[in-house]
This record gives C-alpha cells, structure tokens and sequence, in this order.
C-alpha cells in the first residue's frame, strides 16, 4: 500500500494558512501504482464541493481550497448575544476570534486505487481532481457542494445531500442520488448492459442521450411531469399492491398499508439496458444530442 504522508501534511498546513492567504489552492501529484492502468477514485466530504475532469497525464492531481469566508475571522470578541456562550465570551474578552481550520484532507493510493476524504463540518472544501479518462469515480458531499465530473469513461456514483450534481460528456454507467438538488447528465454513449439509476427528492432530472442510444426508460415523479423529444413508445406500468405492516406502538395493534406505485416504462430505439428515474416533486426531461 502506498500512503502519500507528505500530501497530507502539506494538505493540512495549506489549509491552516491559506485562510490567511485569501484562501490560494494547493496542488498534490498522487502517483498511480500501475500508470495507465483504470484508476479507482473515491471522494467523501462532509462539506465541499467536487469536480472532476480528464487529463491526459497518469498521475491523480488534487486541488483543494477553503471556501472564501469560512476559517479564521480576525474580529474582536466580545460578550453578550453575539456569542454562543456568553461565559466563554466574557473570558474573550479583548481576544482574537479563531476559528478551528480542521479541514485537512486525507489521501491514500493503493493498486491505482485512490481514496480522499475530509471529515471537517467547520470548513467546506472545494475540490477540482484531475484523472485519465478511465477512471471510475464515487463522489459523495453532505453539504455546502455539488458533484461535477466532465469527460469520464469509467463507472460513476455520485451522491449529494444539499447540492446538484452535474455530470458531462460521460460515457460509463452512472447510479446519482441527490436529496434536494438537481440531476444533469449529457451522455457522449451507452455503457452497454449496464442499469442506471437516477434519484432526487426534490429536483428536475435532465438527461441528454445520444440521438441512436438504446434503453429502456422507468419513469417515475410524484408530483411532476415527464417530458422527451424521443420517439418513444411508452406505458404505465403498476407495481403492488404491497402490503406493508408498521411497527406495532405499545399498547395497540400494528396495521396493514397497501402501497401501490405507478411509473411510465418507456422504450426508446428498440430498447436496451434499463435506465431507472424517480423524483418526487420536480420533472423529468430526457432530450436526444443535437436538438
């Protein structure tokens, strides 16, 4: 296993300093095990942002950067409502406020595997991860950040609890989850038997397919429309009834809850792998390239 120490060192004491820099980028090399090889990258953050793009070199660069406003405030403390804890604030008095900057990440490459991640909810971290085009990617943030990767050919999950996620000129599989924000997707081709998955609770979904892609399409918002420009052959499908029996509350008996769903199955070009979408109150949009 491979351990890059030295990237997470200077990682940790860029991020100390540079809240005093006006928040300047630092850059890490982490080289591959096998280059050229398919990569592996794995990304979780509990606040940030990610992107990620294509280069032509072997090596996995990393740039990180504090978000512009959070770290250290330079401002006089003092008492009062201001402050969480009026005690603490009467003991500050005169002090310099200081944020904790404990936003360092960690970064680890083993077998062209790659793995960072940063666990700080005090500091959001915007991170841009350059890879080689065969790279297949996990990204996931909690808060304060989208997900964005452009022009990757390997297989993509991406998740994010607060933020859009954006994906461009992909060709692998995709599985993307979003609790309350957009999806959009701009497929270059197919990844062949392959099933996707597209999940939001409260966004549009908006993909774009190849005008000859093949697939077929499970489509389902609650409170929303479903719109294409395909030719598409379509029908309702219902799944259930599903009984289900609650938990029994102390003192009472559980009961039964059927639940029946209903989804738009539609077959675009003779059809192919499986592509499932569910929103709950946005649209859904699947467009064909070049319209």
């Amino acid at each position: 296993m491979r351990f890059i120490r030295s990237s997470i060192i200077v990682a940790v004491f860029v991020l100390f300093s540079s809240v005093r820099c006006e928040a300047q980028p630092e850059r890490i090399a982490v080289p591959l095990s096998n280059p050229g090889q398919p990569v592996k990258l794995d990304v979780n953050l509990m606040s940030g942002g990610i992107t990620v793009k294509t280069q032509a070199g072997n090596d996995v660069i990393v740039e990180s950067r504090i978000r512009q406003g959070q770290g250290v405030e330079a401002e006089e403390s003092t008492p009062g409502p201001r402050g969480k804890n009026p005690d603490v604030e009467g003991k500050a008095r005169g002090m310099k406020r200081l944020t904790n900057p404990t936003a360092g990440l960690e970064i680890e490459e083993e077998n062209n595997h790659v793995s960072i991640q940063s666990g700080s909810l005090v500091n959001a971290i915007d991170l841009v991860i350059l890879v080689p085009a065969a790279t297949s990617v996990e990204l996931n943030t909690v808060q304060n950040g989208d997900v964005v990767v452009e022009g990757v050919t390997g297989e993509i999950e991406a998740g994010s609890t607060t933020g859009k996620i954006t994906l461009r000129g992909v060709a692998g599989s995709v599985v993307a989850n979003a609790l309350a924000g957009e999806i959009n997707v701009t497929f270059t081709r197919l990844a062949p038997e392959k099933t996707m998955s597209f999940t939001t609770l409260s966004g549009d979904i908006d993909l774009t397919l190849p005008a000859d892609a093949r697939a077929r399409l499970n489509m389902k918002s609650q409170m929303g429309e479903i719109f294409s420009d395909f030719d598409m052959t379509t029908q309702t499908v219902t799944s259930g009834p599903q009984a289900e029996k609650p938990a029994a509350k102390a003192g009472k008996s559980g009961k039964f809850r059927v639940k029946i769903e209903r989804a738009i199955v539609g077959t675009i070009n003779g059809g192919g792998p499986e592509m499932q979408f569910k929103t709950f109150t946005g649209n859904i949009y699947i467009r064909k390239a070049g319209k």
